[in-house]
């Protein structure tokens, strides 16, 4: 991956729900205006999207801004919960890192293992419109593509934590109003 950016937000176990709104404020803007700047896109259009973690790949058809919105909240909400757990509980002034970057989806080896072992779920509001077959289509031409990478990470005194991954494919062929 080619690293582009990076930035992130203080985070720790004492942080209240009103701070963790104004995170999600904050790190969607940032996301959408990166996506507008830096990769060049629109990101209130409606195309592909693969997210992974390391138990679940999900292939969003849906608007940019909405999938940053919703893994943004996701992202948010599972840092605090793992700083809560007992074994992290000590510490404090945690980052949640957003880490953006290009690659192409083949170097994504971590998403190529998860494949072997997990199935795809298909999710967003456009997916309705498609057969499943188009829909394993769709995602394997996806996965044959370059486009920028979104990694939530949790940082925490020299410990790194992966959240979650999202590969946004930048051709202008997979944009649909």
């Amino acid at each position: 991956m080619k690293k582009v950016k990076s930035f992130g937000v203080s985070i720790s176990p004492t942080t209240n729900n009103k701070i963790i709104t104004e995170y999600k404020k904050l790190i969607v803007s940032e996301l959408v205006q990166d996506f507008l700047k830096i990769f060049l896109r629109n990101p209130y259009l409606k195309r592909p999207h693969i997210v992974y973690s390391q138990d679940s790949v999900q292939f969003f058809l849906e608007r940019t801004w909405y999938v940053f919105e919703e893994k943004t909240e996701s992202a948010l909400s599972l840092s605090l919960k793992l700083l809560q757990s007992p074994s992290y509980a000590y510490l404090e002034n945690c980052k949640l890192q957003v880490i953006e970057g290009y690659c192409s989806a083949q170097e994504l080896s971590s998403l190529t293992a998860l494949l072997k072992t997990i199935s795809i779920e298909f999710t967003g509001n456009e997916t309705r419109k498609f057969s499943i077959q188009e829909l394993n289509g769709m995602f394997h031409k996806v996965l044959e593509s370059k486009g920028g990478l979104f990694e939530f990470v949790l940082s925490m005194h020299g410990k790194r934590e992966t959240l979650m991954y999202i590969f946004i494919p930048l051709s202008d062929e997979y944009e649909f109003i």
